[in-house]
């Protein structure tokens, strides 16, 4: 049956829209480089590329005999990826092609002949020739097809390393259209969305003011205890813009309404393998902790986190004592009550471990500085009459 003409023009609507849609993918992988360079390009963006550099290496070199499919990409800043939005349809089989030219091309070619010089005979090949010809084309085939399979290892062991750095990341006091982009942003980005806090968290989201001061929460501070980034809400957005994960140190969070430069120290420290802020620190948590303040399970997690051993029972100064290194002892270890705590109490475990109890506050706000305050400041007093 023969096509009608708005089956012809339907056919060519799709045709159009799929090509639209390539040059679509195209565009925003080139975005991707721009941003963030050819070295940490994905193989599945890689793969949506290869075959239109290839068309496009092949209308570039002029010789068929030298022609090499590459599987490197160029920099962002060449020329090569200003021309890669209209890519050629025609497809040549490359292995007719290259035999048949680079037969052509090895021979010299022979100048016409006038007609006073036409009693010269025309030199032709011998067969030894065309032989020996075949056997080095043959010879540069594989050669290229070992250079090919050579470069599409590295490709590949690029690509795999890419994967490996894998984006945890971590909301925290979001609202929910900010939780809804922060989702978004995840399954577009293939990042995973972490509902509670891990030291395999690698961005703690949260919500700044324009001096980029973040409200405290339990997630803040174990973000800075883990060396997780700790990023504003605008990272996100900027990095849904961009279609890809943007340079984190302009959105970095300075700190929170009580210290400064928390979250870049405890990052720092995490990059320089060094030990946590509660390293060498015994610490046993007393009381229920109950709402509003922070859960036991959670100060318990940020001690653990933070470098320190978590004692299940009330140190004893007598056990402490016995120890050659008992001031040692005597000086890292810390109790810690919640607010609700009687006179009663804090008189007997100051009595039983030879320490004066502190708030959980000097825990939290040790971490926002990243400095462990004077104890001194914090030495808890009975809330009840």
């Amino acid at each position: 049956a023969e096509e009608t003409k708005e089956d012809k023009i339907s056919r060519i609507r799709s045709q159009i829209e799929q090509r639209l849609a390539k040059v679509k993918q195209v565009q925003q992988v080139l975005a991707e480089i721009k941003q963030n360079g050819v070295d940490n390009l994905s193989f599945e963006k890689y793969t949506i590329l290869r075959p239109i550099l290839n068309a496009v290496i092949d209308q570039q070199e002029p010789s068929p005999k030298r022609r090499k499919t590459s599987h490197s990409l160029p920099s962002a800043s060449t020329s090569t990826f200003d021309v890669v939005a209209t890519p050629p349809t025609v497809e040549v089989d490359s292995q007719t092609s290259t035999t048949s030219t680079t037969r052509k091309s090895n021979r010299k070619r022979i100048p016409s002949l006038k007609a006073s010089e036409t009693t010269a005979p025309i030199p032709r090949p011998s067969p030894v020739a065309i032989q020996q010809e075949i056997i080095v084309d043959d010879e540069s085939s594989r050669d290229s097809r070992a250079e090919e399979r050579e470069r599409d290892q590295i490709v590949a062991s690029q690509s795999q390393a890419v994967q490996k750095q894998t984006y945890v990341l971590c909301g925290t006091v979001l609202n929910k259209e900010q939780a809804s982009e922060l989702d978004y942003m995840c399954r577009k980005m293939g990042a995973k969305l972490s509902v509670k806090m891990t030291p395999q968290v690698t961005h703690v989201i949260t919500p700044v003011d324009q001096e980029y001061i973040a409200r405290r929460t339990m997630k803040f501070s174990s973000g800075i205890v883990c060396g997780a980034w700790i990023v504003g809400f605008p990272w996100v957005q900027k990095c849904i813009e961009q279609l890809g994960f943007v340079d984190e140190v302009d959105y970095e969070v300075r700190g929170d309404h009580t210290a400064v430069d928390g979250p870049k120290l405890g990052r720092l420290a995490k990059n320089n393998a060094s030990t946590g802020i509660l390293s060498n620190l015994y610490i046993y948590l007393h009381g229920q902790y109950k709402s509003p303040n922070p859960s036991k399970s959670e100060l318990t997690n940020l001690v653990k986190w933070g470098g320190a051993t978590v004692l299940k029972q009330v140190p004893r100064e007598e056990e402490l004592t016995k120890k050659s290194d008992s001031k040692k002892n005597l000086s890292n270890t810390i109790v810690i009550v919640d607010g609700d705590v009687s006179k009663e109490d804090i008189r007997s475990l100051s009595k039983t471990s030879g320490c004066n109890p502190l708030k959980f506050a000097w825990l939290l706000d040790s971490v926002s500085a990243y400095q462990l305050k004077d104890r001194q400041s914090y030495v808890a007093r009975s809330s009840k009459k």
